[in-house]
């Protein structure tokens, strides 16, 4: 006898990770963080998976063009958090306009 078709879902439930199901393709799915709710709805009704992790784009810019950007935008009169702000703006404009940014794979 083979594993369980669900078996490494049931694993990473009993683990303690968020469990997704559905009923049906065309339904949206549900976030389950109790794996012991999961098991009121049966392990062979509808389909499960592990709830994929968020992925963050990234940039590709170079540690200079980061300094430079915070040179010449950011100082100690305008605070900690404002310039934080200010460059963190910059930096996500200036990726997507130079075509750096790295979109995350949509499953």
């Amino acid at each position: 006898m083979g594993k369980h078709k669900n078996y490494d879902v049931i694993v990473a439930a009993a683990e303690g990770k968020e469990i997704q199901w559905r009923e049906s393709n065309d339904a949206e799915w549900v976030t389950y963080s109790n794996g012991s709710a999961l098991s009121l709805l049966g392990w062979n009704a509808g389909e499960y998976r592990i709830k994929p992790e968020v992925k963050y784009p990234e940039t590709r810019m170079q540690d200079a063009e980061m300094v430079s950007i915070w040179n010449a935008k950011c100082s100690s009169s305008t605070g900690m958090a404002r310039s934080l702000h200010i460059f963190a703006s910059i930096a996500i404009r200036r990726a997507i306009q130079d075509g750096d940014v790295i979109l995350p794979n949509k499953d």
